[in-house]
């Protein structure tokens, strides 16, 4: 299957489009990779993450509604730094580059736009990942969000997640969701989610990477939305970590289709309430 669908998919009429892009793409239309850029730095600048500015010389990070109220660009922490990006946009657009040109996996990106192309605001969320043999995706994530851990406690994570994901994983194929999110504000926010999660889940099922892996937060909107499509804790960092509310969550992508074939559309909110209810109850 080509990397770009010539079609765009789950299009709902007068709805936002879920649409398709490969790194040339992107490249060939900088307005919207500086709108994609603007919007995910505005995301995680944000709760639960506040990843907006961070100080080069202890590592303290602030949110952008902390940073734009305290009237200073130096840490309030050590006083040494003066605080920078904390996903400086040439960073972004880096690793958005790397990750999409992936040719021996199976690389994706879908965003959701307005219907209208010429309206304000183009992105209203976005996805993008690969998928890779799951040695190779443990691998990734400890190399980007373990590096902080001591060595013994790395392993451990290691060992953990492999553990876990070859139970959860019969092909040994995952596709690993580098990022997901909906931009604040966004009308109908659960359902791009899910448009999103469905076209990233027809084409890594049709390309053979049908377990997918998300690394994010229990205090997130993508864990809660993950979770009720299927999705299951893999690992959490507060094993080894106390109070960190970070963790991996994976599912089936066919499973997850097979949610979204019972309950199109116009009963997905319906289907969110029934499983957050029942996910409640299992948990008393």
């Amino acid at each position: 299957m080509p990397l770009h669908d010539a079609a765009t998919v789950l299009n709902r009429r007068r709805g936002p489009r879920i649409q398709s892009y490969t790194a040339e793409e992107l490249s060939a239309d900088p307005a919207f990779l500086h709108d994609l850029v603007r919007t995910y730095r505005d995301i995680f600048g944000a709760e639960p993450w506040n990843e907006w500015k961070v100080c080069p010389s202890c590592r303290t990070t602030y949110g952008r509604l902390e940073y734009e109220t305290r009237g200073s660009n130096w840490c309030g922490r050590c006083g040494l730094g003066a605080l920078v990006d904390y996903h400086a946009p040439e960073q972004v657009v880096e690793r958005l580059y790397a990750e999409l040109g992936m040719s021996h996996g199976s690389p994706f990106m879908f965003t959701a736009q307005p219907a209208d192309p010429a309206s304000v605001g183009r992105v209203l969320g976005f996805t993008w990942g690969f998928g890779l043999p799951m040695e190779q995706v443990v691998t990734h994530i400890l190399r980007h969000y373990f590096t902080d851990l001591p060595e013994r406690l790395a392993r451990h994570a290691e060992a953990r997640i492999l553990h876990g994901l070859a139970a959860c994983c019969p092909s040994g194929n995952a596709t690993y969701i580098s990022e997901v999110a909906v931009a604040e504000g966004a009308r109908g926010s659960s359902m791009l989610f899910a448009q999103m999660l469905h076209a990233m889940a027809e084409r890594q099922v049709a390309n053979g990477y049908p377990t997918w892996v998300l690394w994010t937060s229990r205090k997130s909107r993508a864990y809660q939305l993950a979770a009720l499509l299927g999705g299951a804790p893999l690992y959490h960092l507060d094993e080894d970590v106390k109070g960190d509310h970070r963790l991996l969550i994976a599912g089936d992508c066919a499973e997850f289709l097979a949610i979204r074939e019972k309950y199109p559309a116009e009963k997905l909110v319906s289907y969110f309430v029934k499983t957050a209810r029942d996910l409640k109850a299992a948990a008393k």
